[in-house]
Formats: C-alpha cells, sequence, structure tokens
C-alpha cells in the first residue's frame, strides 16, 4: 500500500479508486488459478481472504469512503460482494456442455472455513500442500516426472500432520490430475501460489469456455463522483476482472455505466476538474 494512503485527500480519489481495482484484479487473478484447480479436481473451493482498499457503493465515494466519514482505514476484509457475485458462486461454478469436465461442479466456503471449531479434526489434519520448484521446469517430463519431491510438513506447524508436494511447474490440467490422482482421499489440498502451480487447460475451448464463465462471477466496484466522471469522461463504475491480462481478449464487451482497468487514460493525462 503506498505510503500514507488512508491519509490521502478527497482530491486523490480516483488515485485511491485506481489502487484499489488494481489490488483486486491481483487477488482476482490468483482466485481465477483456485477455481480451476478446484474445477479440475472437482473440489470445494475454501475462498481466500480479500482485501479492499476502497469501500464499495452505490452512489459516489470520496477519498475511498462514503459520505466523507474519516473513521475508516484501509485495508479491511472485503465482503465477498465487493469481488464476486455471491448469488452465482451459490449455485456452484461449472462449464455447461463441456464433456471434458461433466459433471464438476465447484461450491465455495468463506475464508476462515477452516478455522471454524466446529470442522472435525480429522478433515484438518488430512492435508496436502502443493508448490511449485523454485527451479524452472526441465522441457520433455513424462507425467511420472513431475512430481520433484514428497515431503512431511514441519513440526510445530499450523498442519504438522501434512505433506508437502513439490512439483515441475507450471501444469497443465491433465497433468494437474495426473499429479494429484494417488490423493484422491486427502481432504485439504492447499495451493499457496496457485498462478504459479497451474498454466491452464490444455484444450483450447475449455479455456475459452472457463475464461467466459469465471468472469461471469466477478463483480464491479463503484462509484465515481459525477464531477470527474464528467470532467474526465470516466465510467461511473469499473468492472473487476479474474483473467490473467494474457488472456484479456476473451473479456466481454461491457458498457456505458462501467468499464475496465485497462482501458482508463493515464492519471497524468487528467486535468483536476475545478470545484
Amino acid at each position: 500500500m503506498p505510503s500514507g494512503f488512508n491519509s490521502w485527500p478527497i482530491d486523490r480519489t480516483e488515485e485511491m479508486i485506481r489502487f484499489h481495482v488494481t489490488a483486486a484484479n491481483h487477488q482476482l487473478q490468483q482466485t481465477y488459478y483456485a477455481f480451476a484447480a478446484a474445477l479440475i479436481t472437482n473440489r470445494t473451493l475454501v475462498m481466500p481472504r480479500f482485501q479492499c482498499y476502497c469501500s464499495k457503493n452505490w452512489y459516489q465515494t470520496q477519498a475511498c469512503r462514503i459520505n466523507h466519514e474519516q473513521a475508516s482505514t484501509f485495508p479491511f476484509v472485503c465482503a465477498l460482494s465487493h469481488v464476486m457475485r455471491v448469488k452465482k458462486l451459490q449455485q456452484g461454478f461449472s462449464l455447461p456442455a463441456n464433456t471434458e469436465y461433466s459433471g464438476h461442479r465447484v461450491f465455495v466456503r468463506e475464508y476462515s472455513f477452516l478455522d471454524n471449531p466446529k470442522v472435525p479434526g480429522e478433515l484438518k489434519h488430512s492435508y496436502l500442500e502443493v508448490v511449485p520448484s523454485a527451479l524452472p521446469r526441465l522441457p520433455g517430463l513424462t507425467p511420472n516426472q513431475l512430481v520433484l519431491s514428497l515431503d512431511n510438513m514441519t513440526a510445530g506447524g499450523s498442519h504438522p500432520q501434512g505433506r508437502r508436494l513439490t512439483v515441475a511447474a507450471p501444469l497443465a490440467d491433465w497433468e494437474l490430475r495426473a499429479v494429484l490422482a494417488p490423493y484422491a482421499d486427502v481432504r485439504i489440498i492447499h495451493f499457496p501460489q496457485p498462478g504459479r502451480t497451474l498454466s491452464g487447460f490444455a484444450k483450447r475451448e475449455t479455456a475459452v469456455q472457463y475464461d467466459e464463465e469465471i468472469q461471469k462471477r466477478v463483480t464491479y466496484w463503484c462509484c465515481r463522483t459525477p464531477p470527474e466522471m464528467k470532467a474526465w469522461n470516466l465510467s461511473e463504475a469499473l468492472q473487476l476482472v479474474a483473467l490473467p491480462p494474457d488472456r484479456h481478449q476473451h473479456l466481454p464487451k461491457i458498457g456505458p455505466r462501467a468499464s475496465y482497468m485497462h482501458q482508463q487514460p493515464p492519471m497524468a493525462q487528467l486535468v483536476r476538474p475545478k470545484s
């Protein structure tokens, strides 16, 4: 977070908005790979803890706060509805009519789910952490060469009975299925770095459909003030994006109320409207 962010004046609201949306998109891009891993393995996804740097409202914000209040400090833990469409998530995430992942449906749990004392201990203790190797992946690896090591977790850690699987990353979807096949009975599989561990779907049609479906679950940030929208010809809302930058060609067209962050004019081109 930039120095002094919580005390930036109201005339830096646009900078604050852009920092928030950029940060939200970065977090959503990690979630993009987390949902993919959950879909590939047909598992429930425990959502990450999203951090927000700007309030969301149905009307304008000032210095990223609502109605000029000064009590809010950033970042705060986002309500899931600030970054994703909760009603759609509650229906389960799937790829309709996709033959490769027919029957796979991802349901979600809140980020604090595993901290709930009602969660059985035997579930928490059945734990596998999948991490990418720090070394570049060698070419020509066969499926049985993708696992580089399997180690017990460090005693005294949060999962002392768990194991850590180091893989030659990134893995395509079919490779991830092969790597995890021996661990079907493990209750919790954790991907600390999903974006480095998984490359995506090998079949283009599945990859495109996944992009389209995951973006439908992402919401927008709102709202800019009418004077700034008019002076700078900006949209009221900014659509958040889960797709990595190299897959933005699959983003749907939107507007006129909202626009994408990568469509915004540079801050240097904006001239402060006169009050």
